[in-house]
């Protein structure tokens, strides 16, 4: 958020107490939802699907700007560097080349798995959890299946008992 020098100054002394119990919360949180037993994360297929398309789009929607103007190009724009802030979290991931092999090469599962020298379940293994990390990150809880949230509930239910 941008300051506009109205908003009063929070002393050091007081911020860094609250950014340390922000960091115990979080840290108390996750700790819960590993106790929990869910997975770190449930994504529909549909999701899954949908970041493919994505995928799929991204050489297309960088000849369609080349040629957009006004919003149409402002909305490419943004679609663009949406799904590239999403590849740019994943790309430190040892199996990266996975998604540029299929997606951007158009490479099937056991091309993938020569170049990488792995196994094809090795493949479709990483491939699906390249997937929901970029689906989480494109779309947020949404792509989370409808049963996680209930499930939490319910543990949560049952933990406080």
């Amino acid at each position: 958020m941008k300051r506009t020098g109205n908003e009063p100054e929070i002393p050091n002394e007081t911020a860094e107490p609250l950014a340390q119990r922000f960091r115990d919360a979080l840290e108390r949180g996750l700790k819960e939802l590993k106790s929990y037993s869910i997975p770190p994360c449930a994504v529909t297929d549909e999701a899954r699907r949908a970041v493919e398309t994505r995928l799929y789009n991204l050489p297309c929607l960088y000849e369609t700007l080349e040629g957009a103007d006004g919003l149409d190009a402002l909305l490419i724009s943004q679609e663009i560097r949406r799904v590239e802030g999403a590849l740019e979290s994943i790309r430190g991931d040892k199996y990266f080349p996975l998604i540029v092999f299929r997606y951007f090469q158009g490479a099937n599962a056991r091309q993938a798995a020569r170049e990488l020298d792995c196994d094809q379940s090795t493949v479709w293994r990483n491939r699906d959890r390249l997937l929901d990390a970029l689906a989480l990150r494109l779309m947020g809880t949404a792509a989370w299946e409808t049963i996680v949230m209930p499930q939490l509930l319910s543990n949560a239910e049952e933990a406080s008992k």
